[in-house]
């Protein structure tokens, strides 16, 4: 009963974040035989660099496991961990959000199959990192990060063009990196680009004079077109396009307005469906 109660001490205090344990708590609790406890005071916030270095070499490799997890780490236990013989334990350090930029640089010569996948997919890269992974064709494993805006031009330029495809569906892309892909030979790549909901009000004037139908009709669905483009879609030459935008439930009253007058039937009849509107009158004023 003594060592559950003490068991239940500890977690809830390294639960309660505002908790903070005294050096010489947690060089004592470092010690302790149960497992689970190191394991707790791992991953505790507040666990000081003196016990990390102490974890960084427990025999556990679970407590390691812990201690890689845990995102205010010194960059000293990091270095240290980067050396661990158990690829698990460099693995959830790969993972980890917060490592420092030599670190990272460090783990990419892992040649661990499951460090270097969590490292590519670790969401806080750095910029020199993000290069490096480009430049070794791992353009693929990143393109759904926030990307450095000289990575994504790097991206943009692949040879591959289903990377350039995935790029162009990231949210957090630069003007300049939407303007590339915007001009770029594969109408795959544009499309994928036309569905993206991040983009600058010159990409979408850009993409709705795009010589691809598909595109146009891919990006006439996107729910976040500014009023201009919209206005440019609703005199597209092509009843598809404007048939597709008739069904965006996220136009301007203006644009709505147009569509309502449009000469083609289905296009009216689509966008007074959106309207809930079911005039026959209406729907057949051009027949």
């Amino acid at each position: 009963m003594l060592v559950l109660n003490k068991y239940i001490d500890i977690t809830v205090n390294f639960k309660e974040s505002h908790v903070v344990l005294s050096e010489a708590r947690q060089l004592n609790i470092s010690k302790d035989s149960d497992v689970f406890v190191r394991c707790y005071l791992a991953e505790y916030i507040f666990v000081t660099e003196a016990v990390q270095l102490i974890f960084a070499q427990d025999a556990a490799q679970c407590v390691r496991k812990s201690l890689a997890q845990n995102t205010h780490i010194a960059e000293l236990v990091q270095l240290k961990l980067t050396d661990d013989a158990e690829e698990g334990v460099r693995q959830d350090l790969a993972k980890n959000a917060n490592l420092t930029e030599s670190i990272q640089l460090k783990l990419m010569e892992d040649t661990g199959y499951s460090v270097q996948e969590a490292l590519v997919n670790n969401v806080n890269l750095a910029k020199s990192v993000q290069l490096v992974l480009a430049k070794e064709n791992y353009g693929s494993n990143i393109v759904h990060l926030t990307l450095a805006e000289s990575v994504q031009l790097k991206l943009a330029n692949d040879e591959s063009w289903c990377v350039r495809e995935s790029l162009a569906k990231n949210t957090h892309l630069t003007e300049s990196a939407q303007l590339k892909l915007a001009d770029d030979d594969n109408s795959s790549v544009r499309t994928a680009l036309a569905t993206n909901t991040y983009l600058t009000e010159s990409v979408q004037l850009k993409l709705v004079k795009d010589d691809n139908l598909f595109v146009r009709s891919a990006f006439a669905e996107n729910t976040h077109l500014t009023e201009s483009a919209q206005l440019k879609l609703a005199e597209d030459s092509n009843e598809s396009v404007r048939r597709t935008l008739a069904k965006n439930n996220n136009l301007t009253k203006s644009v709505q307005l147009i569509l309502e007058e449009d000469v083609d039937c289905d296009v009216r009849r689509l966008v007074f469906g959106v309207l809930g509107i079911n005039d026959k009158n209406l729907l057949h004023r051009y027949d």
